[in-house]
């Protein structure tokens, strides 16, 4: 997959409408797999300053993913109570394992991540190689 980094704002798609992507954020296009059942495909923001794997706001769970995952535990971040559940990702037909979840950020937490957000321990942990071409203005 090569995608070009906007410097500008623009959209991207979501099962809720239009949402703002702001200028260099990098979407990609995933879907969850929870118990071995696909979610719908959403995007998730790129980003290598979330040492997590994947962060996401409940509702975004619920309404883009359309689906529901087991709680493995919790996690306290800044002072709150953060789910963290069973899931795995899927990128270009392959399947980034998370056996320590995902973070689920209830609809109280006023710093919940704006849009879903893929960090760089998954892409560590699963051995993703990226290229971001400054010159190309790509990632692939």
């Amino acid at each position: 997959m090569k995608l070009t980094i906007s410097p500008t704002p623009t959209t991207i798609s979501s099962p809720a409408g239009p949402v703002k992507l702001r200028a260099f954020q990098i979407a990609l296009p995933i879907q969850l797999s929870v118990l071995g059942i696909l979610s719908r495909e959403f995007f998730a923001i790129l980003d290598t300053g979330l040492n997590h794997n994947f962060a996401i706001r409940a509702e975004h769970l619920q309404q883009w993913a359309g689906v529901s995952a087991k709680q493995l535990g919790m996690v306290s971040i800044n002072g709150y109570p953060i789910p963290i559940a069973q899931a795995d990702l899927v990128l270009e037909g392959a399947t980034l394992a998370f056996p320590d979840g995902i973070a689920v950020y209830p609809a109280n937490v006023p710093f919940a991540p704006r849009l879903p957000t893929l960090g760089l321990r998954a892409l560590v942990r699963n051995r993703i190689r990226v290229l971001i071409d400054g010159a190309d203005v790509t990632i692939g």
